[in-house]
């Protein structure tokens, strides 16, 4: 399948012009990272690489840190990434980390919500409440001093979203003890 999708990648690549930049975000980091790194370096092209998580740490969700292809992916993943001509992450943290364990620099572009996210009031909250109630009628019988929390991570493993969901539940009980 990573032959195939090498393969299929580099042809989808423009092969008779010039790009000055390419930008990959990962994961994926294989086999994206060694074949950009690849054209990039036949091209003449600058690879830019904005990390997001590695490739290794996800798979190993499945197969377990020991597993030979975590192992073989974390190397490419280190070897190439690390190759790149520059890149980004949105967190102190990964920087810190690709610097101490890859000698990759990446430059740290915090990921904010625009403006128009922001507490609503309570009176937008029962308007949004009355919307959402017209297509799911769950939400017709929702008090109007519940909270509304939207957020931008997906709900992956590698994500623990579970640890969030625990938090406002402490959060609820913690609110009723001191009532």
């Amino acid at each position: 399948k990573t032959l195939w999708q090498s393969v299929m990648l580099l042809l989808s690549l423009p092969l008779f012009s010039h790009l000055d930049f390419l930008l990959v975000q990962t994961p994926p980091g294989v086999p994206s990272l060694p074949v950009l790194w690849l054209y990039c370096t036949l091209k003449g092209t600058r690879l830019v690489v904005d990390w997001h998580n590695y490739s290794h740490t996800i798979l190993a969700l499945a197969l377990g840190d020991s597993h030979p292809l975590v192992r073989l992916t974390q190397w490419l993943e280190r070897v190439f990434g690390s190759r790149a001509s520059s890149a980004f992450c949105v967190t102190r943290a990964m920087s810190e980390d690709l610097r101490t364990h890859w000698g990759a620099a990446a430059s740290v572009l915090y990921d904010r919500p625009p403006d128009k996210f922001r507490p609503i009031t309570a009176e937008e909250r029962r308007d949004l409440f009355r919307r959402l109630a017209s297509d799911y009628p769950v939400f017709s019988d929702i008090p109007a001093d519940t909270g509304v929390l939207v957020s931008s991570t997906s709900w992956t493993e590698d994500e623990d979203f579970g640890v969030l969901l625990e938090a406002l539940l402490r959060y609820e009980e913690a609110k009723i003890e001191g009532q």
